[in-house]
């Protein structure tokens, strides 16, 4: 929350007035996601990258640890793979767009996962 708010007055204090900016969120499909889901997969030739969900974890508040699993793969073969623990909190636009409005900026929902604010 206090990094987002840093990132707030970062960008009015270099925004000119009237610059939008897309601001897009996790999709809230996402908090019900299941351990071993695959949320991504890539072809670079002969290789796969692929991304698993392989542990969900609700912390507190808002906040989620997942362990996301990145493998390369050659046919059958896994050729690599890495575990990295992610943590993040879940915000629905409609409280980002009130945090907005409080650090003078205004903005409008575009989507489930989307918006646009505008400095004021």
């Amino acid at each position: 929350m206090e990094e987002r708010k840093h990132l707030w007055k970062i960008l009015d204090d270099k925004l000119k007035k009237n610059v939008p900016i897309l601001i897009e969120v996790l999709d809230p499909r996402f908090l019900e996601i299941k351990k071993g889901t695959r949320i991504a997969v890539a072809f670079q030739g002969r290789l796969r990258y692929e991304t698993y969900v392989t542990d969900v974890k609700y912390s507190s508040g808002k906040r989620w640890e997942w362990l996301l699993t990145y493998r390369v793969s050659y046919g059958e073969k896994i050729i690599n793979e890495v575990n990295s623990p992610m943590w993040w909190n879940y915000d629905r636009i409609e409280d980002i767009l009130t945090e907005l409005a409080q650090v003078n900026f205004r903005g409008i929902k575009l989507g489930e996962t989307l918006l646009l604010a505008i400095k004021n």
